[in-house]
């Protein structure tokens, strides 16, 4: 099987008005993430939470490059999405950084288990404060 893209690049010098877009609600919100750490990616790469429209911009195929991933339809992703969101709120910290075209082009996971034995930690402490000592 062959494949060609061809491609053609405009360069374009135009004025806008800024546009003010409620922010998508992800798993967890925006102040979790670090603001130096979200500062410190390539120009027109974003760092934010899993949302649920992540299916449809390669959040999959981003895993698939890791490990095996099985063929999940839109249904199976909301279902659980829908836990991870509310039975599964606050255990679950998926990351996703975007590119320009808002592809999905590498994620992350931090899976917060609750232990007995571990008391000092206030259970809303930002992802940003928590570091290994």
């Amino acid at each position: 099987m062959t494949s060609t893209i061809t491609t053609t690049t405009t360069i374009e010098t135009m004025t806008t008005t800024p546009t003010i877009v409620a922010p998508v609600e992800g798993l967890f919100g925006s102040e979790l993430v670090s603001p130096e750490i979200a500062a410190s990616l390539p120009a027109g790469y974003t760092l934010r939470a899993l949302q649920k429209s992540d299916y449809e911009k390669g959040f999959l195929d981003c895993l698939r490059v890791l490990t095996t991933v099985g063929d999940i339809t839109l249904e199976q992703w909301n279902e659980r999405y829908d836990w991870m969101s509310t039975s599964g709120k606050g255990a679950y910290y998926l990351l996703v950084i975007t590119n320009e075209a808002d592809k999905v082009v590498a994620t992350g996971a931090l899976i917060v288990e609750r232990k007995l034995y571990v008391p000092s930690y206030p259970l809303s402490m930002p992802i940003s404060n928590i570091t290994n000592s």
